[in-house]
Formats: structure tokens, C-alpha cells, sequence
């Protein structure tokens, strides 16, 4: 056995040189950089700053959109333990699809709790108008 390999061996049996999973160095990763949006004062919102778990969140939730975590944190929050997204972040992601011809459009309805609204597009494939109302 060569002299680097009995080093490597004896650091191991100290508990110095941890054999761990790719998992779990993934997941100490996204705890040290969650960990630096965490400590943000000034550019991620409030509900991020000190909050370990939800910064991990939303990391993870960024690495699955394919988008910046900032991006993540300034247009996700939670409702009764849900993430949601903004809605100007949903038209934006909706508008640069090239799922309709265009973009959106809205027709609002109504005055009061009467009020709805109805936005409108169409299919970038067929042609087809689409639409969806929202009452309030």
C-alpha cells in the first residue's frame, strides 16, 4: 500500500475523511448556498432572509424552471404552505412559451365582488381562440 493510500486510510478511520453519498454533498452544497441567500439583506425578499429551508426551496425550485434563484425568490411565495407564483411571473413565463400567437390578453367585467376577468389567447399550433374567466 503506498503512502498516499495509508494517509487517505487513516484519515478515514479518525472520522476526519467522511465517505458520503452523492446526495448528500449535494444537499450540504444547497445548504451552503442557501445558506449565502439567507444572510441577504438587501436582495432577496423578506421572507427568504434568515430562513435556511425556504432559500433551499427555492433553490430547488429554480434548478427545476431552469431559472435563476433570484428569479425563484422575487416571484414565489407560500400560500397555507403551497408555493405559488406571482402572476406577472405566469403571464411573462406563459407569453415567452410560443405556446399562443401573441400574447395574452384580458377583459375585465364587472364592478365590486362581481367582478371577473377573462383572459384570452390563441394556439400558436391550430389556431384555436382559448380563454379562461376568473370571478371574484
Amino acid at each position: 500500500m503506498g503512502n498516499e493510500s495509508l494517509e487517505k486510510l487513516k484519515e478515514g478511520m479518525s472520522g476526519s475523511l467522511a465517505l458520503k453519498s452523492d446526495e448528500e454533498r449535494a444537499f450540504e452544497l444547497a445548504q451552503r448556498r442557501a445558506g449565502v441567500y439567507a444572510k441577504s439583506k438587501e436582495c432577496v425578499p423578506l421572507h427568504y432572509q434568515n430562513n435556511l429551508p425556504d432559500c433551499i426551496i427555492a433553490i430547488e425550485m429554480s434548478n427545476r424552471m431552469r431559472q435563476t434563484v433570484l428569479q425563484t425568490m422575487q416571484s414565489l411565495y407560500s400560500v397555507h404552505g403551497s408555493p405559488s407564483w406571482k402572476s406577472d411571473f405566469v403571464i411573462g413565463k406563459i407569453n415567452n412559451s410560443k405556446l399562443f400567437k401573441g400574447t395574452l390578453k384580458f377583459r375585465f367585467e364587472g364592478k365590486g365582488r362581481d367582478r371577473s376577468c377573462t383572459a384570452h389567447a390563441v394556439d400558436a399550433r391550430d389556431g384555436e381562440a382559448c380563454s379562461v374567466t376568473v370571478d371574484w
